[in-house]
Order: structure tokens, then sequence, then C-alpha cells
């Protein structure tokens, strides 16, 4: 029973860190624009924006842009921000947020953009 009670604590917190990871990521992206649709995934949450927010956007995270490169004419920008506390390794460097850049649009992933863009 000792062993039962332990794992559903074990599991809550983890639930209450993923979704406190989740609310973070929200909060920092609507101090930039207000009207913005999430969308949630297993392990990431997405959100489109305007290009005009992407400057904005890495000012108030602090991002480091850790890696950059093409998808056909799209931009894909890898970073790392301490404001934010999930991350994961991709080519052998730490990242926590992705950004696609397609003239006035941008999807940001935490940590990953887990969509087609």
């Amino acid at each position: 029973m000792k062993r039962i009670i332990i794992l559903f604590y074990f599991l809550f917190i983890i639930f209450m860190f993923m979704f406190g990871n989740e609310k973070e990521f929200e909060n920092n992206i609507t101090k930039i624009c207000a009207e913005s649709d999430f969308e949630y995934y297993e392990d990431c949450v997405c959100v489109s924006l305007s290009s005009r927010d992407l400057l904005p956007l890495i000012d108030v995270l602090s991002i480091d842009i850790v890696d950059s490169f093409f998808v056909d004419d799209r931009i894909v920008l890898e970073g790392y921000t301490s404001n934010l506390k999930n991350s994961v390794c991709v080519n052998y460097k730490k990242i926590n947020i992705q950004i696609m850049v397609c003239e006035d649009v941008c999807i940001v992933g935490y940590p990953l953009i887990k969509k087609s863009f």
C-alpha cells in the first residue's frame, strides 16, 4: 500500500511540474502577445505568433540561440533559456525552445515544435 501511495505522490509531483512549466511558458508568451492560441501535445506546447513578436520574445525570455537551420523556405531557431525549466538534448546541445519563422508567422514550441509547419 505504501508503494502505491508513493507512486501516486510521485506522479502527482511530475504532473504539477509539467503543468507549471506550461503555465510559465504561457505567461511569458502572453506578456508579448495577449491573443495567443496555444496547442497542447503530450509533451510540448506550441503557439503561433506574428513575426514582429519574435524579437520581443527572445528579449523577454532571454533566449540564447543555440542553432539555426533551414527547412524548405523556413528558418528554424533552437534556443535555451533559464526562464523555462524543461529541456531536451538535440545534437549534444541543450535546448528548451524551438522557433520556426516563415514570412510573417512564427511557431514557437516548448521545448520542441511537435506539429507540422
